[in-house]
């Protein structure tokens, strides 16, 4: 069997990697705005994204350490692309 078969996940592993499916969206999702705005993120874009998302995702704040940590991942890199 392959080792990442769905049925050998425990439910913290598949909520983890749902939750990072949703970061990595929101980050290209920010790298596409900084793109549009000349490489330069724009004001309350964090912010608005995670007040938009609030209401689907109640655990998505702007602390969230896909958001704190974005330069660190180098994901704010997506805009030079």
């Amino acid at each position: 069997m392959m080792k990442d078969d769905v049925r050998h996940k425990t439910a913290t592993q598949r909520k983890n990697e749902a939750k990072q499916v949703v970061l990595d969206q929101c980050c290209r999702d920010l790298a596409a705005s900084i793109k549009k705005n000349g490489g330069r993120k724009p004001y309350g874009a964090v912010s608005n994204m995670v007040i938009d998302l609030k209401g689907v995702y109640p655990w998505i704040n702007r602390h969230v350490k896909g958001f704190s940590s974005l330069k660190k991942k180098g994901l704010l890199q997506l805009w030079k692309e």
